[in-house]
């Protein structure tokens, strides 16, 4: 090959592929010095050259996206990025530090009409400042309890069809029912997403001046936005909750300004996805359903519309808000049957985990699991507490309604319906109102109030769009913004912590950030083109024995009967119906006190009609006692969620969720 092409002006064209993709995965710098003398690759200095060449074309290519002519916009993701930096050799002033900075993403905006990101309008609208009409009860009734329904209604078919072969042939009626009952925003079948890296920076989001100057960094410096580019158009940046804090002191902090690229006006923050996903976190007469229809005739297996009515029953009575209340108040529990009478133990937890030999699905004798002795289980009888009241029932109602609404933004995400997504934010607003990350509450009442009273209808559905991504153009495979950051902040951390540099040192600016995205899939193509492609699926033990542990236990302490008295200690809260009390007691009206400054500001700019609203600034409305002040929201709830391997994502195929775990390399 190499003769064939010795006097072609492409010859290199394969040595520089092949130096590339050696850069990618981290070879050392022997295997340059040898190949490039031999002739299989180029100098490691020319593909450092040939890098900053894509680099720098990548960069005057986001001109040709601020004419006035083009359709294509575009959305930043940012987040902060960090990694530990040891120096080998020990020296007086060069210790071994924690490395900071900012990585940021933009994800291309195709065929967008060109008043969508107007931005005249959505200041218009920001100064108008309707959103001193919010009350709990709108937001309430914005619900759409129907679709919520619908939803727990899925959950319970998914199981039945999917652990009981015999109901197998009922996945496309799943299906179905998914796409008329469930979908919000339908998508092309073939739509994929378009993203460009950019440079990374030093900076710190948590202090303002630091994150002030990335933010000038990635529009101004990278993508040319300035007060001559800027033309009446508006940018969407979004980022985890700490960012989208900051981002909405940064706008606020600069409203004096005049200009509408130096007072930030022009920036929409955006609130992400997978941050918010993970600071939240009719019944059968049988105890074996496999075997309950494995026995059962052709002509016995229940029609879909049967399954249908019979999921809608166990929803309501297993998984719903009215359940809970009624059955940890003792008011009732519906057509949940009856248990046996329930004794309070006396000798600490009962014996019934040990698993016996029937469970055991790989025939190698029974497995005895030791438990820890537990202290006796208080007396249900305590003070206002009713006697028919069913503590382990109404918790095990409560997880299964948290738990669906949980499994449906996963799976949301995974069909790339931002609409469904939506939907449960605004549920949520309540859930986090009275958890242990109260801060989301504030940040999702403002992704509330954008898309209710701020965006025009156009920008609203081009957000929504492109809230997800999809990299490989296939269904079910979309993922959130920020989890795709996180994707690259892994493998941009492991390099600094190969190299020890800054993030701001040219060689991370001009070499390895902007290239990041073609350094994942040159790997995975190069591999593909000489050898098979892998799974990049490690395999791992069935959960068979634990599962039948589980279900017996289940079975044993009959936790889908109602026992009259039953106690496990502790009633769990319902953070909905609380969240919603403490929204009424003060938090939403020091929410939309605090949030409308920044509208009198805009007025004051001369948007809107000019008017102020009086009586709804935080001077004559502060902030309740429970609400923290803007510096103290540096909080550990905010905190990134932690760990040394890329992050996990989650797929949809035929209605059922799975999760990819990435290779550490």
């Amino acid at each position: 090959m190499s003769l064939t092409f010795a006097r072609s002006n492409r010859a290199n064209l394969l040595p520089m592929c092949r130096g590339i993709w050696m850069f990618a995965i981290l070879a050392p710098q022997t295997m340059y010095r040898v190949e490039s003398r031999l002739g299989l690759t180029v100098a490691a200095a020319t593909v450092r050259e040939a890098l900053k060449s894509l680099s720098k074309q990548q960069m005057e290519a986001f001109k040709e996206v601020l004419k006035p002519e083009s359709r294509t916009h575009l959305w930043v993701v940012s987040d902060n990025i960090q990694a530990y930096a040891k120096k080998r050799d020990h020296r007086i002033g060069r210790p071994s530090e924690m490395v900071k900075g900012m990585a940021a993403t933009a994800i291309a905006m195709e065929n967008v009409d060109p008043d969508t990101f107007n931005l005249e309008t959505l200041l218009h609208n920001q100064a108008k400042g309707e959103r001193k009409a919010l009350t709990t009860e709108m937001i309430m009734d914005d619900i759409d309890w129907t679709h919520l329904q619908n939803v727990a209604v899925f959950q319970f078919l998914q199981t039945l069809i999917t652990f009981v072969p015999r109901l197998a042939t009922y996945r496309p009626n799943l299906v179905q029912f998914s796409k008329t009952r469930l979908q919000k925003l339908e998508r092309p079948k073939d739509f994929r997403s378009k993203v460009f890296p950019l440079a990374t920076n030093s900076s710190d989001e948590i202090k303002v001046q630091e994150l002030k100057e990335a933010i000038e960094d990635f529009a101004s410096t990278q993508l040319k936005i300035d007060d001559e580019t800027i033309k009446n158009r508006c940018w969407p940046f979004s980022g985890d909750g700490k960012t989208f804090d900051a981002l909405h002191r940064l706008r606020k902090l600069m409203s004096p300004e005049a200009s509408d690229f130096h007072s930030f006006r022009w920036m929409v923050p955006m609130l992400e996805i997978w941050h918010t996903k993970w600071t939240d976190e009719q019944h059968f007469e049988t105890t074996n359903l496999v075997h309950h229809f494995s026995v059962l005739e052709d002509a016995e297996i229940p029609t879909f519309d049967a399954l249908v009515f019979a999921a809608e029953s166990l929803a309501r009575d297993y998984a719903s808000t009215k359940a809970f209340r009624e059955i940890s108040t003792g008011q009732g529990h519906g057509n949940i049957p009856t248990g046996s009478v329930w004794a309070q133990p006396t000798d600490g937890a009962p014996d019934d985990m040990a698993q016996s030999e029937s469970d055991v699905s790989d025939g190698e004798g029974p497995i005895n699991v030791d438990l820890p002795e537990v202290d006796p289980l208080p007396s249900p009888s305590q003070p206002g507490e009713s006697s028919q009241a069913d503590q382990s029932l109404a918790n095990s109602v409560l997880f299964m309604r948290d738990a669906i609404w949980w499994r449906e933004v996963c799976l949301a995400v995974a069909e790339g319906d931002t609409g469904r997504v939506l939907e449960m934010f605004k549920v949520w607003i309540f859930t986090f109102a009275s958890s242990g990350n109260p801060l989301y509450s504030g940040f999702l009442l403002e992704v509330y109030c954008q898309f209710k009273w701020e965006f025009s209808d156009k920008l609203k559905h081009t957000l929504m769009f492109y809230w997800l991504v999809n990299l490989s153009g296939l269904p079910g495979c979309y993922i959130e913004l920020d989890l795709l950051q996180e994707h690259f902040n892994f493998w941009l951390e492991e390099i600094v912590q190969h190299k020890g540099k800054e993030f701001s040192d040219p060689f991370y600016r001009n070499v390895v950030s902007m290239n990041v995205h073609h350094f994942l899939q040159l790997k995975d193509e190069m591999e593909g083109a000489v050898l098979k492609a892998r799974t990049k699926r490690h395999s791992e033990p069935h959960l068979d024995n634990e599962l039948n542990t589980l279900l017996r236990h289940l079975r044993n302490e009959e936790l889908n009967r109602h026992r009259a008295g039953r106690t496990t200690g502790e009633l769990a809260s319902d953070n909905f119906t609380s969240g919603a009390d403490v929204l009424e007691n003060g938090k939403l009206n020091a929410f939309v006190a605090r949030t409308l400054v920044y509208s009198d500001r805009l007025r004051a700019h001369g948007f809107g009609n000019g008017a102020s609203n009086e009586g709804t600034t935080e001077e004559t409305h502060p902030p309740s006692h429970f609400l923290p002040s803007e510096d103290e929201l540096d909080s550990d709830e905010l905190d990134d969620v932690t760990g040394d391997s890329p992050r996990a994502r989650m797929v949809s195929v035929d209605g059922e969720i799975y999760v990819l775990q990435s290779s550490a390399r």
